[in-house]
């Protein structure tokens, strides 16, 4: 089952492409390259406030107007695990490997938690990218940097290169805005530097998973296992496990009448 807040706020995230060919995995095309960059926790508004005050210069002069698609929407539940797994495998979310922070087995019975889900994901990436995620960490974010310039060694053997940048996110989390504000700065700066050794026939995406608000936020926890009881098998926003599916209209009814849980979805039986 799946809930959305009432009054809750719709991230669109941005979307950067520059694009020299339409079809980007054309066989035919095998001297085309493609960079795939993620950066994680890159929502709209925050993207377009520091682009209109000056302080994304490389980004801004790289995609230009037309390679700035604003109305996009992610995937849904937008959460890291899912966005990256999806892509990977290049499926909807309810085929993705990973539907969320914690999983169920096949049988929906076993419950694996964030630590086993972080795993996983780290490890369903490509061979080369799994380093990534450590130079999300604070310690060791500064090699974020010089693992992005390794970008143009590696296209002279391999057309698509996958990229992810978590700094954003991770200093989100642990300073708050200020630093994720200084973080999307960090990535421009080091974009530019990466272009400036990019040929100029490179295709080049950056997408988002999802993006951030800050403040007081919503937890709805307390609740949400007051009206499910005992029939709440796992819980993490915005996914619910239940021990019996087949009374998931029921709990899905009351959680919209009881809570500010706007809509709920849930799987038929």
């Amino acid at each position: 089952m799946t809930i959305i807040f009432k009054n809750s706020i719709c991230f669109s995230l941005v979307l950067l492409l520059q694009v020299i060919s339409a079809d980007l995995f054309a066989q035919s095309e095998r001297d085309q390259k493609l960079i795939l960059i993620h950066v994680d926790g890159l929502s709209l508004p925050h993207f377009l406030d520091e682009k209109e005050r000056g302080n994304l210069p490389n980004l801004t002069a790289y995609f230009g107007v037309e390679g700035i698609i604003k109305n996009t929407v992610t995937y849904f539940p937008s959460k890291t695990p899912t966005v990256i797994s999806s892509v990977k495998d290049g499926v909807t979310p309810d085929n993705a490997a990973l539907a969320g922070w914690i999983q169920t087995d096949e049988n929906g019975n076993n419950v694996r938690g964030m630590v086993s889900t972080f795993l996983q994901m780290a490890f369903s990436k490509p061979r080369m990218a799994t380093t990534n995620l450590i130079y999300g960490i604070p310690i060791l974010d500064n090699l974020a940097g010089p693992a992005m310039q390794n970008i143009p060694t590696y296209l002279r053997d391999y057309d698509v290169i996958q990229f992810f940048w978590y700094k954003t996110d991770t200093h989100a989390h642990f300073y708050g805005e200020e630093r994720y504000l200084k973080q999307l700065q960090v990535f421009d700066r080091e974009f530019g530097k990466l272009i400036r050794r990019l040929p100029d026939d490179v295709n080049v995406v950056i997408y988002s998973d999802h993006g951030l608000t800050f403040g007081e936020g919503i937890d709805l926890g307390n609740e949400v296992e007051a009206i499910v009881g005992d029939d709440l098998l796992a819980y993490s926003f915005p996914t619910l496990y239940l021990n019996d599916p087949d009374r998931a209209a029921t709990h899905a009814k009351n959680l919209v009448d009881h809570t500010a849980i706007a809509v709920t979805f849930y799987r038929g039986g």
